[in-house]
């Protein structure tokens, strides 16, 4: 069973997606007693792209069935919590002849990336007249030396069968098996930096270390980014044993971009110390394998203005996506005249009921205090979706 996928939401998949197959006889019986599972080729998959997909199902996967049995199947797709463990490369120079009753598709891949792998797939989709999918196979490349920045080495794909209705192709390759040479996506300290950050003691008593951070890969990061706080005192001892942490706001943070944090640290949480015994901190980040659950919305007519000895932020939200809405993440940056983060805020909102595609909701969030030298804010929101992609 081949094909072709599109995605159809405004977000990047960069985990891996599974396509499922169930086959079924004339009657619209089952066939076998299995679902026959393959993943889709392509490991990046922008709104709007597709990728190939080939499930070959064997006919002794069929049990007491025959492939004559077969009369019709249906295709789902969903998304996975792994990350892909490949990478598109550039390919260039194609071309194609039949040799030997084989239809062969010829190309240099190009690594245009700064990672090296130890082996290259070809993936290759013929189509028909019509543009309609009509065979799809992988082709396997093993390399002599790894396949380094810069490299270039000729790659080809091969079809058995069912191409002579062939009127177009088209070719992508992937590399796999990756060492990356400067430290991997997940070490966090290589894509995230501080752009600003500040420390405070709270009104009730606690600590409060705020701030952003800016992606400063190249790879659009969309699964959970932890921020870890080590607090110190003045004599460099590490106060507390607890975990000071929590996750950057922005649920997709793109190159160049920023993102917002606040970790609350509570004083029941630092052992023998005190609050006043803290005289240092240091923020670091990692990135998870934990695919956000927000999806960002568009906001419009943000203001904000201080009322009875509190700073209130508030606009209008539009679901700008592909999803049902259930409930609201508001998230609200203060700065100082400098530019600098001075305060940062969550709030969730409770939703009577989905906010639809397209629907908009008026939101509001709040600062109790640290917000008398404000300057200017910023204030983004994102949307928990009733499912998000199909999980």
């Amino acid at each position: 069973v081949v094909g072709e996928a599109e995605n159809i939401s405004e977000l990047d998949i960069t985990h891996t997606v599974m396509v499922e197959v169930r086959l079924f006889d004339a009657d619209g019986e089952p066939v076998g007693d299995q679902v026959y599972t393959a993943v889709l080729d392509r490991p990046v998959i922008e709104p709007g792209w597709l990728s190939s997909f080939w499930v070959p199902i064997y006919e002794e996967q069929l049990g007491d069935a025959s492939v004559d049995e077969v009369s019709d199947y249906e295709i789902s797709l969903w998304i996975t919590d792994e990350k892909s463990t490949e990478v598109e490369v550039l390919v260039d120079d194609l071309d194609s002849w039949e040799e030997d009753g084989s239809f062969v598709i010829a190309g240099t891949a190009y690594n245009q990336t700064e990672l090296e792998f130890s082996a290259l797939r070809v993936y290759s989709t013929l189509y028909d007249e019509d543009g309609e999918v009509l065979n799809a196979t992988t082709d396997w490349v093993e390399l002599d030396e790894p396949f380094g920045p810069e490299d270039e080495v000729p790659v080809q794909g091969y079809f058995l069968e069912n191409f002579e209705d062939a009127d177009s192709w088209y070719v992508f390759v992937t590399g796999y098996g990756a060492e990356p040479l400067d430290g991997g996506l997940a070490g966090g300290g290589e894509v995230f930096e501080v752009v600003s950050d500040s420390g405070f003691v709270t009104e009730y008593g606690d600590i409060s270390v705020v701030g952003e951070a800016i992606n400063v890969s190249d790879q659009t990061v969309d699964t959970m980014v932890v921020v870890e706080v080590r607090l110190f005192d003045e004599d460099g001892n590490e106060i507390g044993d607890g975990d000071f942490s929590a996750y950057l706001d922005r649920p997709v943070v793109e190159p160049g971009q920023t993102s917002s944090f606040w970790v609350p640290i509570y004083a029941d949480d630092l052992g023998d110390y005190a609050v006043e015994d803290v005289a240092e901190y240091e923020v670091s980040f990692w990135v998870t394998d934990e695919l956000s659950p927000d999806v960002d919305l568009t906001v419009e007519d943000f203001d904000g203005g201080v009322d009875d000895g509190i700073f209130y932020v508030w606009g209008t939200a539009i679901n700008s996506t592909d999803f049902d809405i259930v409930a609201l993440t508001v998230y609200s940056t203060l700065y100082d005249e400098d530019g600098n983060v001075l305060n940062a805020t969550v709030d969730w909102i409770d939703l009577d009921e989905p906010l639809q595609p397209g629907d908009e909701v008026e939101f509001e969030g709040y600062f109790p205090e640290r917000f008398e030298d404000a300057d200017s804010f910023y204030v983004f929101v994102s949307g928990y979706p009733a499912e998000v992609l199909g999980r």
